[in-house]
Parts: structure tokens; C-alpha cells; sequence
């Protein structure tokens, strides 16, 4: 997946970038991407943090797939928290995922995968606007 600007098909939901699976034109036949974060301090949360982005997707349904994994480790491993999804949704939408405690390391890590299969290819996957939000700890003293 590459950075796109305004000149993409899909316009950004907000500011001028977002992430796109080819922002000139249909994604490719057999790919295999990622967008990934750098690592994320979330050490100081007090509790569960909610990983949020807008979406946008046009795949080739049952054959092409969108899903977002995070790590704990800086990404030495990851674990699925969204998908696999096919299928089209033409419109932004807001996707949330609640993350358990044990992701709140200095070295928190998310990525968004795109696969698709040998033929038939569509506009992809957009991602604009990722958050991550957490309760901060409570003071000692």
C-alpha cells in the first residue's frame, strides 16, 4: 500500500493523505501489502485503548481481502483484530477495535494487509484518519 494525496481516485476523508492500496488506479493482481505503523508508545494507559480508522473498500468479493493486525512487540508478531473482509463499501466508514491491556507496550504496532487473487481488480482499500485512544493512568501520590 502506498501514501496517496488528493489525485487519488477516492478523495481522503479528511486532510490531503491517506493510505491507499494504488491511489492512481485498481490495486494489482496478486498482491500481497501492508501499511505499518512505526512503533506507538502506549506504556502509559490505564487501561484498554480503542484503535480506530475510516474506510473505504471496493475488492473483489470472496477473492480479494482487507485486515488489520497490531503487535505488542514492535512486530516481531501480530495478531488479527479486523477481518479478513471482501466486498465493496462505497462509503467512509468508521471502524473501531478495543485492544486488551497487554498492547499497552512501547512498542505497539498496527498494519493494514490487502491480499488479492489473480484477476479482477477493483479500486482497493483507503484508509484515512487512524487513532489510538486511552484512559491515562491515575496518579501515585
Amino acid at each position: 500500500m502506498v501514501t496517496s494525496r488528493v489525485l487519488a481516485q477516492v478523495a481522503p476523508r479528511s486532510w490531503l493523505i491517506h493510505w491507499a492500496t494504488n491511489p492512481g488506479g485498481n490495486y494489482n493482481n496478486g498482491e500481497n501489502g501492508y501499511a505499518t505503523s512505526p512503533d506507538i508508545d502506549l506504556s502509559y494507559s490505564g487501561g484498554a485503548c480503542t484503535l480506530g480508522w475510516w474506510q473505504w473498500r471496493e475488492t473483489e468479493t470472496s477473492y480479494d481481502y482487507i485486515s488489520t493486525e497490531v503487535s505488542s512487540d514492535g512486530g516481531s508478531t501480530w495478531n488479527l483484530i479486523y477481518g479478513p473482509y471482501s466486498g465493496s463499501d462505497p462509503n467512509w466508514r468508521q471502524v473501531t477495535a478495543v485492544l486488551a491491556e497487554g498492547y499497552n507496550t512501547s512498542h505497539f504496532r498496527v498494519r493494514f494487509h490487502f491480499t488479492s487473487d489473480g484477476s479482477v481488480t477493483y479500486r482497493g482499500w483507503y484508509v484515512d484518519d487512524v487513532t489510538v485512544d486511552c484512559p491515562l493512568q491515575a496518579p501515585i501520590f
